[in-house]
């Protein structure tokens, strides 16, 4: 597997992102997103941590880490390895998420690029700043004039929610305190527009 596609180990931190098939919608309702979640807690979330999401009409964004092997369900599969229980996982996910979205808009094909995209982190230092990047794409992208107005990212849910399918504790220890997350997503507006953001995060 080439850099551009790092293997998913156990206990790392990865920004899993990907667009619709020649940049082509991937969500075209709001029942639509919410499904997308569903399939993400079922598939998905017993095989890993999420931090933070956005999901866009064309793309999406997750922040996760990988659980250990002792911590995923039991599963039958000829290769035990967690790299390849993990990526079969997602592989799972999106051709459940794809094969409903095709049915619904009478399209064949593949409805996601080939390819998910993953960026290993490797510094905690950028953990904040992804999370960040994640919650302010909808504006980034003008979807939305205030980003912490849109209604298919964590941000609301970090902010609001008790029992969360997030790892709300270990997120807000990372920002300190949710007045402190608040405070850091208000300051870093202005990074929204600009390369310097995109760099911060490694992408």
């Amino acid at each position: 597997m080439s850099n551009r596609f790092p293997p998913l180990l156990e206990g790392e931190y990865y920004h899993i992102y990907n667009r619709g098939n020649n940049r082509d919608k991937i969500f075209f309702n709001e029942d639509n997103y919410q499904f997308f979640l569903k399939k993400l807690k079922q598939i998905i979330l017993p095989f890993a941590y999420l931090y933070s999401y956005s999901l866009l009409p064309n793309h999406f964004h997750l922040f996760i880490r990988i659980k250990s092997s002792t911590e995923f369900p039991p599963i039958k599969t000829k290769d035990k390895s967690s790299e390849f229980i993990v990526s079969n996982q997602f592989r799972k996910f999106f051709i459940s998420y794809a094969m409903v979205i095709n049915k619904q808009e009478s399209r064949t094909g593949s409805l996601f690029q080939k390819n998910f995209r993953r960026k290993q982190i490797l510094n905690n230092s950028y953990f904040s700043y992804l999370i960040f990047y994640i919650h302010s794409n909808a504006e980034k992208h003008r979807l939305i004039r205030d980003f912490r107005d849109y209604p298919f990212s964590s941000f609301y849910i970090i902010g609001r929610e008790k029992n969360t399918f997030l790892q709300k504790k270990e997120i807000l220890t990372w920002f300190g305190n949710i007045n402190n997350f608040y405070k850091f997503h208000d300051i870093n507006r202005s990074l929204i527009q600009i390369e310097k953001l995109a760099e911060l995060v490694k992408l």
